[in-house]
């Protein structure tokens, strides 16, 4: 054989143990999870508005356990559900057409009760962050009051009516929002 010929085998020879043989595909699999909660349907609703009446600009301040009325809620969830309940307190009425009452709600105004709950005193200001409803066999149903909690000014929710100007309506909301935490 030439010189040339074996050159040529050789090359031919190196060629082909540098080419690669066809890979085997490989592949990897891994899984996610897929879960969700679905609790029950969660209610809320007023029962009653926070009424003042009719008053005079010298009336002094108002009190609203001394009328006595407050705002209350009605609200249901599964039992054993955990909730958190905020407050969105005005801290004035406006008038119609025009003006401003100043409004506030004590420290201990709020009270929170539910079935197989015993009932919690608090500040609307900073609301319930987290309160337990009661497991089965109670139907997980429960009261929101506002300004209606005990006999002192704390308890209450008030009005200034010297802060108004005469011969006008005033209003506002009061709201109360659940979270399920």
């Amino acid at each position: 054989m030439s010189r040339i010929t074996r050159l040529i085998l050789a090359g031919l020879v190196v060629a082909a143990v540098a080419t690669r043989l066809p890979a085997q595909a490989t592949s990897k699999s891994a899984s996610a999870s897929v879960t969700a909660h679905i609790d029950g349907a969660l209610t809320l609703s007023t029962t009653q508005n926070l009424a003042f009446g009719s008053w005079f600009t010298n009336s002094g301040v108002i009190f609203s356990n001394t009328i006595p009325t407050s705002a209350q809620w009605a609200f249901s969830i599964n039992p054993g559900t955990t909730i958190s309940v905020t407050f969105t307190v005005p801290t004035s009425l406006a008038g119609s057409p025009s003006g401003s009452m100043a409004f506030s709600c004590g420290a201990t105004s709020a009270n929170i009760s539910a079935s197989a709950t015993p009932g919690q005193t608090g500040n609307p200001a900073t609301g319930f962050p987290s309160v337990a409803i009661g497991g089965p066999p109670g139907p997980g149903q429960g009261t929101i009051v506002v300004g209606q909690s005990g006999p002192n000014p704390s308890d209450a929710c008030s009005i200034d009516p010297s802060t108004a100007t005469p011969f006008r309506d005033y209003s506002g909301a009061l709201v109360a929002t659940i979270t399920v935490l």
